[in-house]
Formats: C-alpha cells, sequence, structure tokens
C-alpha cells in the first residue's frame, strides 16, 4: 500500500508543477549528478590545498585546477590591497601569467575590478563590446581575450577581490562555469583569510617581542647610566691627569654599551639576528667587569669574590654576556638589602663553561619560582622590575646554553649557567 501511495505523491507533485513523473525523476537525476560533480570538485580542491605551502601556492593550485576544469587559455585572482586603492594580481596562469603578476590596476579598473566593487558576477562573452573591459592591457600584453568571466571574491561578508578565466576554449561561458568558478572563489577566500590572520598574529607576535625586549633593554640602561654618572662625579674630584684618563676610558665604554643595545633592539625589529659571537677570554671579562660590580654591590654592603678556574675562550656575544653578569648581579644586590655575599665562580663542566652565581640572602619565595623567568615577576624587591632574570634566560636561550636555579630551605640563591664553547664555529 505504502507504494501504490507514493505513487500516487509523485505523479500529484508532477502534475502540480506541469511535468510527467519521467521528467521529475530524469530531472532529480541531474540534479544528483551535479552534487556528485561539486563534491567531486571541491574533494579535488582540498586536495590542492591540502598540497600546498603557503598562501600563494593555494593560490596558484586552486586557480590552476580552475582553467583546467573550465578548459580556459588563461586565469588569474585579483585582490583589493588593504590600506590601498590598487588590484594587485595574487596568483595567474596562462602563456603571459610572469607579466601579469607585476601588474597593478586601480580599484575598479576592468571587468574583474568592477566585480571585486561591486560584488556581482560578469559573464562577458563579447568583451569587444563591452565598456569595462581594458582593451589598452590586451594590446600592451598581445593576449586576445575572446571571451571571460569574473566572479567576487568574498570574505567575511566583504569582497576582497574577483577570480577571472579568460578563452573558454569549447565556446562562451555558461552558468556551470558561473558554479564553478564560484566554488574555487571560496576556497581561494577562506585561504586568503588564513593567510591574513597568520599575518597578523606574526606581526602582533613581533610587536610584543619588540615591546618586551625593549622593556628589557630600557630597564638594563640603568646600568651604564648609573656607572657613567658615577664616574663623572669621580673625575669631577679626581685631580691626576692619568686617573681622570682610566675613569673617561670606562665611561667611553659605557657608551659603546649603550649604542651596542640600541643597535640590537633595531636589529630585532627588523628580524635580523641578534648574536655578534666573538672569542671572549672569561679573565679578562672578569677583570674588566670586576670594578664595576664592586660597586654595584657596595651599596648594600655586600662582598664580592670572583673565582675563574676556567680563565680560557668562549665564543659569544660579549656585550649581551656583560648584561646576564651584571643581571644576575644586580638581583642578587637587592636580594641582600642588609650586606652579604656574593660570588662568581667559572670552570669548565662536560665541555660546556659554567657560570655559577651565588648569594647568601634569602632565597627565592616559593610562589614566583615556577615563574621566576617570566617578564614583570618580582618578589617585591624595593628597586625591582621583574625583568633582570628574564632578560638573563633570554640571552642564555639565544646562546643555545641552559640555566639551573638552586634556593635550599636554608637560604641563599645559586644560579648555574651553561655556555657553549663554540671555539670551532
Amino acid at each position: 500500500m505504502g507504494s501504490n501511495t507514493d505513487e500516487v505523491l509523485r505523479k500529484f507533485a508532477a502534475a502540480e508543477q506541469g511535468q510527467s513523473p519521467e521528467e521529475m525523476t530524469k530531472e532529480a537525476q541531474e540534479k544528483l549528478a551535479r552534487k556528485v560533480e561539486e563534491l567531486d570538485v571541491l574533494y579535488k580542491l582540498e586536495k590542492e590545498i591540502s598540497m600546498a605551502i603557503g598562501q600563494e601556492q593555494i593560490l596558484y593550485r586552486l586557480l590552476r585546477r580552475a582553467v583546467d576544469l573550465v578548459g580556459c587559455d588563461a586565469g588569474s585572482i585579483l585582490l583589493l590591497e588593504e590600506d590601498s586603492e590598487e588590484l594587485i594580481f595574487a596568483s595567474a596562469v596562462g602563456s603571459k601569467e610572469d607579466e601579469i603578476r607585476k601588474l597593478r590596476l586601480p580599484r575598479g579598473a576592468g571587468v574583474a575590478g568592477w566585480v571585486a566593487e561591486h560584488g556581482e558576477t560578469a559573464l562577458v562573452n563579447d568583451p569587444a563590446s563591452d565598456q569595462r573591459h581594458l582593451k589598452d592591457l590586451e594590446k600592451e600584453l598581445e593576449f586576445p581575450v575572446k571571451n571571460l568571466l569574473a566572479v567576487p571574491l568574498a570574505m567575511a561578508g566583504e569582497t576582497i577581490g574577483a577570480v577571472e578565466l579568460l578563452n573558454k576554449r569549447a565556446g562562451p561561458f555558461v552558468n556551470d562555469d558561473e558554479k564553478l568558478a564560484t566554488l574555487i572563489a571560496g576556497q581561494a577566500a577562506a585561504a586568503v583569510q588564513v593567510g591574513r590572520l597568520r599575518d597578523q598574529r606574526e606581526k602582533e607576535e613581533r610587536l610584543s617581542s619588540i615591546g618586551q625586549m625593549l622593556s628589557g633593554v630600557i630597564h638594563d640602561f640603568r646600568t651604564p647610566m648609573t656607572i657613567i654618572s658615577g664616574y663623572v662625579q669621580l673625575m669631577s674630584m679626581e685631580e691626576k691627569e692619568a686617573k681622570r684618563k682610566e675613569q673617561a676610558e670606562v665611561i667611553l665604554q659605557q657608551f659603546d654599551f649603550v649604542n651596542n643595545m640600541t643597535r640590537e633592539l633595531l636589529a630585532f625589529a627588523r628580524g635580523d639576528s641578534t648574536l655578534l659571537l666573538h672569542k671572549v677570554y672569561t679573565e679578562r671579562l672578569l677583570k674588566d667587569m670586576q670594578e664595576i660590580l664592586t660597586k654595584e654591590l657596595d651599596a648594600n654592603q655586600v662582598k664580592l669574590q670572583v673565582e675563574d678556574l676556567y680563565g680560557g675562550p668562549i665564543r659569544v656575544d660579549e656585550n649581551k654576556l656583560r648584561r646576564l653578569i651584571f643581571n644576575i648581579t644586580r638581583n642578587a644586590r637587592q636580594a641582600m638589602p642588609d650586606g652579604g655575599e656574593f660570588k662568581i665562580k667559572v670552570e669548565e663542566q662536560n665541555g660546556q663553561v659554567c657560570f655559577l652565581f651565588s648569594d647568601t640572602g634569602p632565597g627565592i619565595p616559593e610562589e614566583i619560582r615556577p615563574r621566576l623567568f617570566e617578564h614583570f615577576v618580582s618578589s617585591g624587591k624595593e628597586d625591582g622590575t621583574g625583568l633582570g632574570l628574564a632578560v638573563v634566560k633570554k640571552i642564555v636561550d639565544e646562546h643555545g646554553g641552559s640555566i639551573e636555579v638552586e634556593s635550599p630551605e636554608s637560604g641563599g640563591a645559586c644560579f648555574k649557567i651553561f655556555l657553549p664553547k663554540r671555539l670551532d664555529s
């Protein structure tokens, strides 16, 4: 009974639409075939995207597929450039693709420009009589256009460009071509959106990194400025010329230090390498820094002890290593406001150079140990900024080294920093 009822309903529906049941069945089969064809196209497009690396290759593969499926001589993907009044050719396929990629068109120019501006499809089988067609550009490229199809490229409800197909070989463009091109335009728009989101995220991350680095550089400016200020005062009271020359040399070294930090920040902003590796002897380095470190620790009556059991060469960025040593020294001084002892020991361990820094302060509070090297983490020290150890960790990481921290319950803190020698580099 059920099958008889279905047959009656099918005949009634066909009569309502002025068709025979056989005609309705054929139409349903054709619709199903088109849906299967569309799914097959989408599957092939997804396969093309998964094989591509980067937005440029994705767009080229999608456009190549569109040109092949429709049977055209050429095609292009045009995008409205952000913060500009121009159309750029993000991809091109065909005999003139190299020349086309270099072109930039005014917003709204040509059939594709009109499509990008109005968000509507343009099917032009007689371009010579269409005022939108760029006939002068056709002559310049020596590429005759007999017909063209352009569909909008939309993202988040906004038209951002167009997909344009040129010279269908089997005859004029038809509605099925438009549907296929629209499917491909949807995939292309998704690829553009992903690319723009990635670019935006990279810019935000770089700005964040620059901000963190800038805060570290400003933090470290305090060191040379304090030293310069102190030595200028000493020079004003010093009568012996030879001593004034020594003090002036220290001041000039600190100005070099400031200049190097400034160059480092600018290099980082450009995406350049931030390491300037040179062979440095630890014995000379610590000897040069001992007077400055002593003056830093004297402010809190902290005694300095330096023991270099290595004394040999290491290939490092000297200015950064100096910043590292001074930051840990200052951190120790801040932890011992009522005096104490601070020791620097250098030795070789397992083919690496180990810098050991230990103090007799109260130790590292339990609550900040897991976040010790994060930016702006401080244990409430009077003049602490929470940047010193974050800068230390960054410098160690840049050199491919490692850092260990010990803080026993009995008090005190010990930082062990291992750096590769790199003498064969």
